[in-house]
């Protein structure tokens, strides 16, 4: 009986030292998983303090750009104490008639397109075919046509017929100079 309660007691003593065992593992396992989960956290306050931070550069670039603008604007008008040239009232009454602004306004939109820039530009050296402006501009003659009868339709080239092949060429010398000068403008700057 001796040796069997010696034995039994062995066996409790390799069980008691084997749950210490389970235990210490689950214990350190914990500590592992509340490691890696302090390691987390620590990036992902990093990454939202980045974005933070981030969004501060933002704030402050946008802020700034609108100091710049409000101090621009103020550089552009005159002072509080300016009574002006009591010039005015005279001009107001000499503005341009509304049809006249709004024709002015989508001469200059027209011109305002690159393509149909390049269009005027070729055609500004000599009378072309819809076939040899496709060509010369390296675009699909439906993407010219659309755009010559768009600068057809504001008196900025016209067309004449030679058989079955349509020849387009500047309306008139007006937009040839507006070019030009507009050229030389550019050159100056």
């Amino acid at each position: 009986m001796g040796k069997e309660l010696q034995e039994l007691q062995e066996q409790q003593e390799t069980q008691d030292l084997q749950e210490q065992q389970e235990l210490r593992e689950v214990q350190d396992r914990q500590k592992l998983r509340e490691a890696q989960d302090r390691e987390e956290q620590q990036e992902l306050r990093e990454v939202q303090g980045g974005q933070e931070r981030q969004e501060l550069q933002k704030s402050q670039d946008r802020q700034a750009r609108q100091e710049q603008q409000e101090w621009q604007d103020q550089q552009e008008r005159c002072e509080s104490s300016c009574s002006g040239t009591k010039v005015g009232t005279a001009l107001r009454e000499r503005q341009l008639a509304e049809e006249t602004v709004f024709g002015v306004a989508e001469l200059f939109k027209a011109l305002g397109d690159p393509t149909r820039v390049k269009i005027i530009y070729t055609l500004l050296q000599r009378e072309l075919c819809v076939h040899d402006l496709s060509e010369a501009l390296d675009m699909g003659q439906s993407a010219v046509s659309h755009q010559l009868r768009y600068l057809r339709n504001l008196h900025i080239v016209k067309r004449r017929k030679e058989g079955k092949t349509v020849y387009y060429s500047l309306d008139d010398m007006h937009i040839e100079q507006i070019f030009v000068q507009t050229l030389q403008h550019l050159q100056h700057m």
